[in-house]
């Protein structure tokens, strides 16, 4: 009983100083240039990328070159290509993860630079090829957000097909995430993470 709670104790400390961090990463001020137009999308919205160029510092090669595309929101996109061929980098680019080397994406005719950078990115829900899940509820995988709305909690659930999984769920959307934290906590996939 005693090497239990000594476990546990250290099991404990690890996991503080990895909240530690990744609260130490979030409170990093935000350097990038921040507007001040709050941005809206809707049916009637367009994203444009104008003579979009990206080169990764230290590289020669461009990832993208001269990109001209426009963008109807009220349309769904699929971006197929081989390894390497700039998918991650266009997305990355579109969410002001990084900076184009050369021309501008607009978003309603307005250079992405110009809107609110917090609430801008909340426009968008990514999921990268290096997705991680964390020991936290499903809820709180989904939501990752200090607000808990409900509704588009669900509607979040319904539109990416998780809702028959949250459904069969004993504790439902409240399950823990690995088994670390709660025994009883569920292992997704890796097309279910």
């Amino acid at each position: 009983a005693v090497s239990s709670i000594v476990n546990a104790y250290v099991a404990l400390s690890e996991r503080t100083m990895q909240i530690k961090e990744l609260q130490d990463f979030l409170n990093i001020p935000i350097k990038e240039k921040n507007g001040t137009i709050t941005p809206v999308i809707d049916e009637n919205s367009c994203i444009e990328f104008r003579d979009v160029s990206f080169q990764y510092p230290g590289s020669d090669i461009f990832a993208l070159k001269n990109i001209n595309l426009k963008l109807s929101c009220a349309k769904k996109l699929c971006i197929v290509g081989e390894n390497g061929s700039g998918k991650s980098t266009f997305i990355k680019l579109l969410m002001r993860l990084y900076e184009p080397t050369s021309g501008e994406i607009l978003l309603n005719g307005v250079n992405i630079t110009q809107y609110n950078y917090e609430l801008y990115s909340k426009l968008f829900a990514p999921v990268f090829q290096d997705f991680a899940t964390f020991e936290l509820t499903l809820k709180e995988n989904v939501i990752l957000a200090k607000e808990y709305d409900d509704v588009k909690f669900r509607k979040t659930c319904m539109n990416s097909n998780i809702q028959s999984l949250v459904d069969k769920l004993t504790k439902g959307a409240d399950t823990q995430i690995g088994k670390e934290i709660d025994p009883n906590g569920i292992e997704l996939s890796g097309g279910e993470g």
